[in-house]
């Protein structure tokens, strides 16, 4: 299931376990490094967490801009999700590069940012249902009309007279048929001819940088679409995909994440 994850320095912890309680009393579950991380690779485990986050507060002050890890998981964030999904929670003001490319909310009062709350709650349903990708469910068809009688015969309409004295197109026995076309691979740009090996059925990948695809993580996948120019909403669809469909994307964006795929 997606959570919110929140980055913050122990320092703040007195702010961060209020805002926690808000937010679970708001019917969001939360991630935080106290309670929701287990034994082993901690650094991993954050990481993990924020791939499948929707969204993830930051709580701004000196002591967690002086913390080198939560800079490193504002740094990885904005690598995985896109701008909207991202909150800076100013509980004290300070020069943070890059923090300026992001809506902020005013806790310096100490007070709860009922807003954020707010806002998360009404995107919560949205972000759910783009992190699961429903099935879509094909069209039901069109019911049977009872009432609708069929058309009327026509008994007085004769049918087109044969013509006995047309005689067939003379066969052409030395004629060879056109060769088949099974062999044809699809057109492919000059940028990536050199890659492309079978294409499988409807991955949009050469069976080599499938291959490589799948062995990333969903945040370094979508920092591959973004790099490749994808707008964030494809990436946050398609970084989840094992197989994905790429016939949406410009061709350009195609042909730079098969090279990127291709070193990977």
């Amino acid at each position: 299931m997606s959570h919110i994850v929140i980055s913050y320095s122990q320092h703040d912890r007195e702010f961060v376990d209020r805002l926690v309680e808000r937010l679970t009393v708001a019917g969001l579950e939360v991630w935080i490094d106290r309670s929701s991380i287990g034994s082993g690779d901690w650094e991993l485990q954050i990481e993990q967490a924020i791939d499948q986050a929707t969204d993830l507060v930051v709580i701004v002050s000196p002591r967690s801009k002086a913390s080198d890890r939560v800079r490193d998981e504002f740094q990885y964030a904005r690598s995985v999700l896109a701008a909207d999904r991202i909150h800076p929670v100013v509980l004290e003001h300070v020069n943070w590069l890059g923090l300026g490319r992001y809506h902020q909310h005013d806790a310096t009062s100490g007070q709860l940012p009922e807003s954020l709350v707010a806002h998360l709650a009404s995107t919560a349903t949205d972000a759910e249902r783009v992190r699961e990708r429903p099935t879509r469910s094909r069209a039901a068809p069109a019911p049977s009309r009872p009432n609708e009688t069929p058309a009327p015969s026509r008994p007085n309409e004769t049918p087109a007279p044969s013509r006995p004295n047309e005689t067939p197109a003379p066969s052409r026995p030395n004629e060879t048929p056109a060769p088949s076309r099974s062999n044809e691979r699809p057109p492919t740009s000059r940028a990536v001819a050199s890659f492309v090996g079978v294409l499988p059925p409807g991955s949009g990948l050469p069976r080599r940088q499938l291959r490589n695809w799948k062995k990333l993580t969903n945040g370094r996948r979508r920092a591959l679409l973004v790099k490749s120019g994808a707008p964030h909403a494809a990436a946050d669809r398609l970084c989840r995909v094992e197989e994905p469909d790429l016939k949406g994307l410009h061709r350009h964006v195609r042909d730079s994440l098969i090279k990127q795929l291709h070193k990977a």
